[in-house]
């Protein structure tokens, strides 16, 4: 997880709510070079947790996790729910959901779309 939230706290919040070890890592502006929207922030986010860059899909529910999932060159799913002064159906996501229980959905139709792209090039 990719946060601009201090580490410690984003941590902490995950460890009393139960979800910390949903995540590989929880990676706030201290634990990387860089913080969102920079793609250092994602990369090495993604990295820490043992995972590959450039198969990454960034889950955010703002301007800035667009940004950076744009400046990473990853794939991006915003929530219609959760924090943005700008309504995220006008933000220009590659799919947007109104509930986590869409998320297995969303994911699968992006790693399908990019299957597809790839098969097209060969």
């Amino acid at each position: 997880m990719a946060t601009n939230k201090p580490t410690h706290l984003a941590v902490a919040l995950f460890r009393a709510i139960g979800l910390e070890e949903r995540f590989g890592s929880i990676c706030g502006p201290q634990s990387v070079s860089a913080r969102k929207p920079d793609a250092a922030h994602i990369r090495e986010a993604v990295l820490q947790a043992g995972g590959d860059p450039a198969r990454a899909i960034m889950i955010g529910d703002s301007i800035t996790d667009l940004d950076a999932a744009r400046a990473t060159g990853v794939p991006c799913i915003l929530t219609t729910f959760g924090y943005t002064e700008v309504p995220a159906a006008e933000l220009g996501a590659d799919l947007l959901i109104e509930h986590f229980d869409a998320l297995e959905a969303a994911v699968d139709a992006l790693i399908g779309a990019q299957a597809e792209r790839a098969l097209s090039k060969a």
